[in-house]
Protein backbone atom coordinates (compact mmCIF):
# COMPACT_ATOMS: atom_id res chain seq x y z
CA UNK A 1 0.00 0.00 0.00
CA UNK A 2 0.89 3.69 -0.85
CA UNK A 3 2.22 5.37 2.30
CA UNK A 4 0.75 8.88 1.34
CA UNK A 5 -2.79 6.59 0.62
CA UNK A 6 -2.51 5.33 4.62
CA UNK A 7 -1.36 8.78 5.32
CA UNK A 8 -4.14 10.18 4.09
CA UNK A 9 -6.84 8.01 5.33
CA UNK A 10 -5.23 8.37 8.82
CA UNK A 11 -5.67 12.24 8.19
CA UNK A 12 -9.08 11.91 7.35
CA UNK A 13 -9.72 10.04 10.32
CA UNK A 14 -8.37 12.94 12.48
CA UNK A 15 -10.32 15.44 11.01
CA UNK A 16 -14.23 13.11 11.77
CA UNK A 17 -15.69 14.18 14.65
CA UNK A 18 -18.17 11.57 16.43
CA UNK A 19 -20.57 11.32 13.85
CA UNK A 20 -22.21 8.53 11.79
CA UNK A 21 -21.93 10.99 8.46
CA UNK A 22 -18.18 11.41 8.54
CA UNK A 23 -17.46 8.28 9.69
CA UNK A 24 -19.21 6.76 6.55
CA UNK A 25 -16.88 8.90 4.55
CA UNK A 26 -13.76 7.16 6.17
CA UNK A 27 -15.32 4.17 5.51
CA UNK A 28 -15.86 4.10 1.93
CA UNK A 29 -12.43 5.41 1.74
CA UNK A 30 -10.31 2.93 3.83
CA UNK A 31 -12.61 0.40 1.68
CA UNK A 32 -10.78 1.35 -1.20
CA UNK A 33 -7.68 2.20 0.38
CA UNK A 34 -6.80 -1.11 1.88
CA UNK A 35 -8.47 -3.26 -1.21
CA UNK A 36 -11.68 -4.50 0.77
CA UNK A 37 -15.57 -4.16 0.09
CA UNK A 38 -16.54 -3.86 3.27
CA UNK A 39 -15.03 -0.90 6.09
CA UNK A 40 -16.96 -0.26 9.00
CA UNK A 41 -16.50 1.73 11.77
CA UNK A 42 -19.33 0.74 15.16
CA UNK A 43 -19.12 3.16 17.64
CA UNK A 44 -21.05 2.45 21.20
CA UNK A 45 -21.17 5.31 23.93
CA UNK A 46 -23.11 3.53 27.04
CA UNK A 47 -23.20 7.47 28.61
CA UNK A 48 -24.51 9.17 25.43
CA UNK A 49 -26.47 6.51 23.43
CA UNK A 50 -27.49 8.95 20.68
CA UNK A 51 -23.54 9.51 19.75
CA UNK A 52 -23.39 5.51 18.99
CA UNK A 53 -23.58 4.54 15.38
CA UNK A 54 -22.34 2.06 12.76
CA UNK A 55 -21.06 3.71 9.58
CA UNK A 56 -19.71 1.46 6.59
CA UNK A 57 -18.30 1.81 3.27
CA UNK A 58 -17.95 0.05 -0.35
CA UNK A 59 -21.54 -1.76 0.15
CA UNK A 60 -24.76 -0.21 -0.49
CA UNK A 61 -27.56 -1.71 1.73
CA UNK A 62 -24.85 -3.71 4.31
CA UNK A 63 -24.91 -0.76 6.79
CA UNK A 64 -28.94 -0.81 7.08
CA UNK A 65 -28.42 -4.74 7.57
CA UNK A 66 -26.14 -5.02 9.98
CA UNK A 67 -27.99 -2.43 12.11
CA UNK A 68 -30.91 -4.00 12.07
CA UNK A 69 -29.41 -6.76 13.05
CA UNK A 70 -27.77 -5.38 16.22
CA UNK A 71 -31.02 -3.77 17.24
CA UNK A 72 -32.16 -7.65 17.56
CA UNK A 73 -29.15 -8.57 19.79
CA UNK A 74 -28.43 -10.93 17.27
CA UNK A 75 -25.21 -13.28 18.81
CA UNK A 76 -22.42 -11.79 16.80
CA UNK A 77 -19.18 -14.06 18.13
CA UNK A 78 -17.04 -12.14 16.18
CA UNK A 79 -17.72 -8.71 18.66
CA UNK A 80 -17.69 -11.04 21.73
CA UNK A 81 -14.04 -12.41 21.04
CA UNK A 82 -12.61 -8.50 20.32
CA UNK A 83 -14.53 -6.69 22.87
CA UNK A 84 -12.60 -8.45 25.52
CA UNK A 85 -9.62 -7.61 24.09
CA UNK A 86 -7.24 -4.84 24.72
CA UNK A 87 -7.30 -1.57 22.01
CA UNK A 88 -5.23 -2.03 19.32
CA UNK A 89 -5.82 -5.73 19.14
CA UNK A 90 -6.29 -7.29 15.38
CA UNK A 91 -8.00 -10.81 14.84
CA UNK A 92 -8.45 -12.86 11.47
CA UNK A 93 -12.05 -13.79 10.81
CA UNK A 94 -10.84 -17.29 10.80
CA UNK A 95 -8.91 -16.86 14.04
CA UNK A 96 -11.99 -16.51 15.99
CA UNK A 97 -14.07 -18.66 13.89
CA UNK A 98 -13.07 -21.22 11.68
CA UNK A 99 -14.20 -21.14 7.40
CA UNK A 100 -16.41 -24.22 7.78
CA UNK A 101 -17.97 -23.34 11.10
CA UNK A 102 -19.07 -19.96 9.58
CA UNK A 103 -20.52 -20.92 6.26
CA UNK A 104 -23.17 -22.56 8.76
CA UNK A 105 -23.77 -19.69 11.47
CA UNK A 106 -26.76 -17.63 10.65
CA UNK A 107 -25.43 -14.15 10.90
CA UNK A 108 -23.13 -15.16 7.53
CA UNK A 109 -26.37 -16.73 5.96
CA UNK A 110 -27.58 -13.07 6.81
CA UNK A 111 -24.67 -10.73 6.78
CA UNK A 112 -21.71 -12.00 4.52
CA UNK A 113 -23.54 -14.47 1.98
CA UNK A 114 -26.05 -11.38 0.00
CA UNK A 115 -22.60 -9.82 -0.63
CA UNK A 116 -20.09 -13.19 -1.18
CA UNK A 117 -18.21 -11.97 1.76
CA UNK A 118 -15.55 -14.33 3.02
CA UNK A 119 -12.40 -12.93 4.57
CA UNK A 120 -12.85 -10.90 7.36
CA UNK A 121 -10.68 -8.95 10.00
CA UNK A 122 -11.55 -7.47 13.02
CA UNK A 123 -9.76 -4.43 15.43
CA UNK A 124 -10.42 -3.14 18.60
CA UNK A 125 -10.09 1.10 18.46
CA UNK A 126 -11.75 1.52 22.19
CA UNK A 127 -12.79 -1.18 24.88
CA UNK A 128 -13.53 0.01 28.28
CA UNK A 129 -14.65 2.76 30.64
CA UNK A 130 -18.86 2.98 28.86
CA UNK A 131 -17.25 3.45 25.43
CA UNK A 132 -16.12 0.92 22.55
CA UNK A 133 -15.72 1.03 18.83
CA UNK A 134 -14.38 -1.37 16.57
CA UNK A 135 -13.12 -1.24 12.85
CA UNK A 136 -14.10 -4.25 10.28
CA UNK A 137 -12.84 -4.73 7.17
CA UNK A 138 -14.50 -7.80 4.46
CA UNK A 139 -13.23 -9.18 0.77
CA UNK A 140 -14.91 -11.36 -1.34
CA UNK A 141 -14.37 -15.55 -1.96
CA UNK A 142 -12.43 -13.80 -5.39
CA UNK A 143 -10.14 -11.51 -3.37
CA UNK A 144 -7.11 -12.79 -1.10
CA UNK A 145 -7.34 -13.48 2.09
CA UNK A 146 -6.44 -11.47 4.60
CA UNK A 147 -2.64 -12.44 6.15
CA UNK A 148 -0.41 -11.46 9.35
CA UNK A 149 1.17 -8.36 7.65
CA UNK A 150 -2.60 -6.93 7.34
CA UNK A 151 -3.00 -7.36 10.91
CA UNK A 152 0.19 -5.57 11.91
CA UNK A 153 -0.57 -2.53 9.45
CA UNK A 154 -3.56 -1.87 10.95
CA UNK A 155 -2.97 -2.54 14.43
CA UNK A 156 0.45 -0.55 14.11
CA UNK A 157 -0.25 2.39 11.34
CA UNK A 158 -4.32 3.14 11.84
CA UNK A 159 -5.94 1.62 15.11
CA UNK A 160 -3.86 3.53 17.35
CA UNK A 161 -4.17 6.69 15.42
CA UNK A 162 -8.18 6.05 15.56
CA UNK A 163 -8.27 5.69 18.97
CA UNK A 164 -6.53 8.90 19.43
CA UNK A 165 -8.97 10.61 17.13
CA UNK A 166 -11.90 9.61 18.77
CA UNK A 167 -10.47 10.49 22.46
CA UNK A 168 -9.59 14.26 21.61
CA UNK A 169 -13.38 14.68 20.09
CA UNK A 170 -14.62 13.04 23.43
CA UNK A 171 -12.52 15.64 25.02
CA UNK A 172 -13.18 18.59 22.90
CA UNK A 173 -16.96 17.63 23.20
CA UNK A 174 -16.38 17.37 27.11
CA UNK A 175 -14.67 20.70 26.97
CA UNK A 176 -17.84 22.22 25.00
CA UNK A 177 -20.12 21.15 27.38
CA UNK A 178 -18.43 22.55 30.29
CA UNK A 179 -17.95 25.90 28.41
CA UNK A 180 -21.16 27.22 26.90
CA UNK A 181 -21.16 29.91 28.11
CA UNK A 182 -17.56 30.70 26.98
CA UNK A 183 -18.13 28.91 23.47
CA UNK A 184 -21.05 31.04 23.25
CA UNK A 185 -18.81 34.87 24.10
CA UNK A 186 -16.20 33.60 21.48
CA UNK A 187 -18.41 32.60 18.82
CA UNK A 188 -19.94 36.37 19.24
CA UNK A 189 -16.37 37.78 17.65
CA UNK A 190 -16.28 38.53 14.19
CA UNK A 191 -12.19 37.47 14.18
CA UNK A 192 -11.47 33.91 13.67
CA UNK A 193 -10.38 32.66 17.28
CA UNK A 194 -8.65 29.65 18.42
CA UNK A 195 -7.28 28.34 21.89
CA UNK A 196 -4.32 26.46 22.03
CA UNK A 197 -3.19 24.26 25.13
CA UNK A 198 0.06 23.72 26.78
CA UNK A 199 0.91 21.34 24.36
CA UNK A 200 0.03 23.35 21.24
CA UNK A 201 -3.39 21.56 20.43
CA UNK A 202 -6.31 23.74 19.62
CA UNK A 203 -9.13 23.39 23.01
CA UNK A 204 -11.80 25.73 21.25
CA UNK A 205 -12.41 26.74 17.65
CA UNK A 206 -15.03 29.40 16.99
CA UNK A 207 -17.88 29.65 14.30
CA UNK A 208 -15.50 32.08 12.49
CA UNK A 209 -12.68 30.23 12.73
CA UNK A 210 -13.94 27.11 12.01
CA UNK A 211 -15.39 28.72 8.62
CA UNK A 212 -12.05 30.10 7.74
CA UNK A 213 -9.89 26.97 8.55
CA UNK A 214 -12.50 24.79 6.61
CA UNK A 215 -12.50 27.10 3.32
CA UNK A 216 -8.75 25.61 2.49
CA UNK A 217 -7.53 28.83 1.35
CA UNK A 218 -4.35 28.88 2.19
CA UNK A 219 -5.15 27.92 5.80
CA UNK A 220 -6.32 25.06 7.75
CA UNK A 221 -6.24 22.74 10.46
CA UNK A 222 -4.48 19.28 10.02
CA UNK A 223 -4.68 16.99 12.32
CA UNK A 224 -4.76 19.61 15.55
CA UNK A 225 -2.18 21.64 14.30
CA UNK A 226 -2.28 24.76 11.81
CA UNK A 227 -1.20 24.18 8.46
CA UNK A 228 -0.53 26.88 5.83
CA UNK A 229 -0.11 25.90 1.95
CA UNK A 230 2.78 28.27 1.70
CA UNK A 231 6.27 26.46 3.35
CA UNK A 232 7.57 30.04 4.42
CA UNK A 233 4.05 30.58 6.41
CA UNK A 234 4.24 27.29 7.86
CA UNK A 235 7.39 27.78 10.01
CA UNK A 236 6.93 31.23 10.87
CA UNK A 237 3.28 30.08 12.69
CA UNK A 238 5.54 26.79 14.18
CA UNK A 239 8.07 29.33 15.11
CA UNK A 240 5.34 32.01 16.71
CA UNK A 241 3.14 29.65 18.33
CA UNK A 242 6.12 27.61 19.62
CA UNK A 243 7.47 31.04 21.01
CA UNK A 244 3.83 32.14 22.57
CA UNK A 245 3.87 28.88 24.27
CA UNK A 246 6.87 29.57 25.82
CA UNK A 247 6.17 32.85 27.18
CA UNK A 248 2.71 31.10 28.24
CA UNK A 249 4.78 29.28 30.33
CA UNK A 250 6.57 32.08 32.12
CA UNK A 251 9.86 31.80 29.78
CA UNK A 252 10.57 35.84 28.95
CA UNK A 253 10.66 36.48 25.23
CA UNK A 254 9.65 38.94 22.78
CA UNK A 255 6.18 38.90 21.52
CA UNK A 256 6.10 37.12 17.86
CA UNK A 257 5.01 39.15 14.71
CA UNK A 258 1.81 38.94 13.32
CA UNK A 259 2.69 35.74 10.81
CA UNK A 260 0.77 36.77 7.45
CA UNK A 261 -0.08 33.46 5.27
CA UNK A 262 -0.92 33.95 1.79
CA UNK A 263 -4.19 33.23 0.52
CA UNK A 264 -5.00 32.68 -3.18
CA UNK A 265 -5.09 34.99 -6.32
CA UNK A 266 -7.13 38.09 -5.58
CA UNK A 267 -7.31 37.97 -1.98
CA UNK A 268 -5.18 39.69 0.76
CA UNK A 269 -3.69 37.62 3.21
CA UNK A 270 -4.58 36.37 6.64
CA UNK A 271 -2.71 37.60 9.92
CA UNK A 272 -2.34 35.41 12.41
CA UNK A 273 -1.24 36.67 16.04
CA UNK A 274 -0.96 34.51 18.87
CA UNK A 275 -1.07 35.91 22.49
CA UNK A 276 0.03 33.77 25.51
CA UNK A 277 -2.16 33.13 28.54
CA UNK A 278 -0.12 33.46 31.27
CA UNK A 279 -0.71 30.69 34.03
CA UNK A 280 -0.79 32.84 37.12
CA UNK A 281 -3.85 34.83 35.36
CA UNK A 282 -7.19 34.11 35.87
CA UNK A 283 -9.04 31.70 33.52
CA UNK A 284 -12.40 31.77 34.79
CA UNK A 285 -14.34 30.11 31.71
CA UNK A 286 -11.18 28.63 29.75
CA UNK A 287 -10.62 24.95 29.17
CA UNK A 288 -8.01 23.03 31.73
CA UNK A 289 -4.83 23.91 30.11
CA UNK A 290 -5.49 26.86 28.05
CA UNK A 291 -2.63 28.57 26.96
CA UNK A 292 -2.04 30.77 23.91
CA UNK A 293 -4.87 32.55 21.98
CA UNK A 294 -4.91 33.14 17.93
CA UNK A 295 -6.81 35.47 16.34
CA UNK A 296 -6.58 35.24 12.55
CA UNK A 297 -7.33 38.30 11.06
CA UNK A 298 -9.23 38.78 7.80
CA UNK A 299 -8.82 42.16 5.94
CA UNK A 300 -12.04 43.52 5.04
CA UNK A 301 -13.04 45.54 1.87
CA UNK A 302 -12.70 49.09 2.22
CA UNK A 303 -10.64 49.11 5.60
CA UNK A 304 -6.93 49.58 3.51
CA UNK A 305 -5.21 51.97 1.58
CA UNK A 306 -4.68 51.62 -1.63
CA UNK A 307 -1.85 49.31 -2.10
CA UNK A 308 0.12 50.45 -5.35
CA UNK A 309 -0.25 54.34 -4.11
CA UNK A 310 0.91 53.45 -0.68
CA UNK A 311 3.69 51.66 -1.82
CA UNK A 312 4.73 54.01 -4.20
CA UNK A 313 4.71 56.95 -2.13
CA UNK A 314 6.10 55.37 1.04
CA UNK A 315 8.98 52.99 -0.21
CA UNK A 316 9.09 54.76 -4.59
CA UNK A 317 8.36 51.61 -6.12
CA UNK A 318 8.02 52.12 -9.98
CA UNK A 319 4.88 50.16 -11.47
CA UNK A 320 6.64 46.92 -12.18
CA UNK A 321 7.56 46.66 -8.68
CA UNK A 322 4.21 47.40 -7.46
CA UNK A 323 2.50 44.98 -10.08
CA UNK A 324 5.07 42.32 -8.64
CA UNK A 325 4.95 42.90 -4.76
CA UNK A 326 0.82 42.96 -5.69
CA UNK A 327 0.86 39.40 -7.22
CA UNK A 328 3.08 38.37 -4.58
CA UNK A 329 0.86 39.63 -1.79
CA UNK A 330 -2.36 38.26 -3.68
CA UNK A 331 -0.82 34.67 -2.82
CA UNK A 332 1.34 33.78 -6.35
CA UNK A 333 4.56 32.31 -6.03
CA UNK A 334 7.45 34.64 -7.88
CA UNK A 335 7.60 32.41 -11.08
CA UNK A 336 3.80 31.97 -11.07
CA UNK A 337 4.00 35.94 -10.79
CA UNK A 338 5.92 36.50 -13.56
CA UNK A 339 4.24 34.49 -15.96
CA UNK A 340 0.91 36.65 -14.53
CA UNK A 341 2.97 39.57 -14.89
CA UNK A 342 4.41 38.84 -18.79
CA UNK A 343 8.01 39.18 -18.17
CA UNK A 344 10.45 36.09 -17.31
CA UNK A 345 11.48 34.73 -14.26
CA UNK A 346 15.15 36.70 -14.22
CA UNK A 347 13.40 40.04 -14.74
CA UNK A 348 10.70 39.07 -11.70
CA UNK A 349 14.20 37.99 -9.62
CA UNK A 350 15.72 41.63 -10.44
CA UNK A 351 12.02 43.57 -9.31
CA UNK A 352 12.26 41.82 -6.55
CA UNK A 353 15.79 42.62 -5.31
CA UNK A 354 15.15 46.41 -6.23
CA UNK A 355 11.88 45.88 -3.70
CA UNK A 356 14.45 44.42 -1.31
CA UNK A 357 16.24 47.14 -1.53
CA UNK A 358 13.89 50.09 -1.33
CA UNK A 359 12.04 48.06 1.22
CA UNK A 360 14.84 47.13 3.89
CA UNK A 361 13.56 43.62 3.93
CA UNK A 362 15.99 40.20 2.64
CA UNK A 363 13.22 37.79 1.78
CA UNK A 364 10.13 37.15 0.62
CA UNK A 365 8.33 36.79 4.02
CA UNK A 366 9.67 39.51 5.57
CA UNK A 367 8.05 41.39 2.43
CA UNK A 368 5.21 39.68 3.19
CA UNK A 369 4.68 40.51 6.59
CA UNK A 370 5.86 44.49 5.71
CA UNK A 371 3.14 44.99 3.05
CA UNK A 372 0.07 42.67 5.05
CA UNK A 373 0.76 44.56 8.52
CA UNK A 374 2.00 48.01 6.45
CA UNK A 375 4.78 48.08 8.94
CA UNK A 376 7.16 50.99 8.69
CA UNK A 377 10.60 50.88 7.34
CA UNK A 378 12.24 51.78 10.82
CA UNK A 379 10.13 48.61 12.53
CA UNK A 380 10.92 45.80 9.40
CA UNK A 381 12.79 43.26 10.91
CA UNK A 382 15.74 42.75 9.00
CA UNK A 383 17.73 39.60 10.23
CA UNK A 384 15.44 36.87 8.41
CA UNK A 385 17.77 36.45 5.43
CA UNK A 386 16.44 33.21 3.85
CA UNK A 387 17.01 32.68 0.55
CA UNK A 388 13.64 34.03 -1.68
CA UNK A 389 14.92 32.16 -4.93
Amino acid sequence: MAPDKLSGLIGLGYEAPLAQPAWRIFAEEAAAVLNCQLAMIEYCDEAAPDRSFIATGGLDGFEEVFAASRARGDEDRYLVAIRNRPAGTVLLGSEIVPPQLMRQSESYTRLALPWQLEHFLFGAITTGGGVEAFFSLGRTGREPAFEPDDKDLISQMLLSHLRRSMSLRREAEAIRGANAVLAAVVNQSTHAVVVFDGAGRPVVVNESASTVLSADDGLTLVNGALRAADPQAQALLDRALLATLQTALGRQLTAPAPVVVPRRLGKHPYRVVFSPLSLRSDRTGLPPGSAVVAVIHQERRGDRQDLPSTLRSTFGLSRAEVRLCSALLAGQSLPEAANALNISRNTAKTHLARVFDKTGVRSQAALLRLLGTARTPSRVDTRDSRSWW
